[in-house]
């Protein structure tokens, strides 16, 4: 399974977009996940295990 989240307008949006991504990840570990994000948020999704591609 793919999932493509789209959050590129404030931190708060890649905050709570990264808490429900981590939540489909604890449930199906397999699922890729990609993000697509402002280049001065893209640190805080890399950062994260749970972040295929940004």
């Amino acid at each position: 399974m793919r999932i493509l989240v789209i959050k590129p307008s404030s931190m708060g949006d890649i905050i709570h977009g990264q808490l429900t991504a981590e939540s489909i990840y604890a449930r199906i570990p397999e699922v890729m996940i990609d993000w697509v994000a402002r280049k001065e948020f893209a640190p805080l999704v890399e950062a994260a295990e749970f972040a295929d591609h940004v």
